[in-house]
C-alpha cells in the first residue's frame, strides 16, 4: 500500500498498476496479486489508507523548539505529507468522475 501511495502521488493513477506497485516496492507481482485479487482491490485498500492517514494528527518532534533544524524539518515532512494527500485526492477525485466504480472506491477514501 505505501508502494501504491507513493506511484499514486508522484506519477498519478493512470501509471498505478500491479505491476507498477511491484516494481515500487521491489517484490514479484505475484507477490501483489496475492494481497489484492484485482487494480479495484488495490484502490480500495489505497483509498481506505490515505482515509486514515489524512484524519492523523500530526507528530510533534520532542524537543524540537521552533526555528532550529529538528522542527524545521519536521515541518518540512508534514507540508510534504499534506501535498502528497492533496495529490492522491485529486487522482481519486479525477477518476471518479471517468467511472461509476472508481466513484465507489473515491469516496471509500473520503
Amino acid at each position: 500500500i505505501e508502494a501504491a501511495l507513493g506511484v499514486l502521488a508522484r506519477e498519478g493513477l493512470a501509471q498505478l498498476s500491479m505491476r507498477r506497485v511491484a516494481l515500487e516496492a521491489v517484490v514479484a507481482i505475484s507477490l501483489t496479486h496475492y494481497h489484492f485479487e484485482s487494480k479495484a482491490d488495490l484502490l480500495r485498500e489505497v483509498a481506505l489508507e490515505h482515509q486514515r492517514r489524512s484524519g492523523a494528527e500530526p507528530v510533534a518532534v520532542a524537543g524540537a523548539v521552533p526555528g532550529d533544524g529538528r522542527w524545521l524539518e519536521a515541518q518540512c515532512r508534514q507540508r510534504l505529507a499534506r501535498r502528497e494527500a492533496l495529490c492522491i485526492d485529486a487522482q481519486f477525485d479525477a477518476a471518479a468522475l471517468r467511472s461509476p466504480a472508481l466513484a465507489e472506491i473515491a469516496a471509500a477514501g473520503r
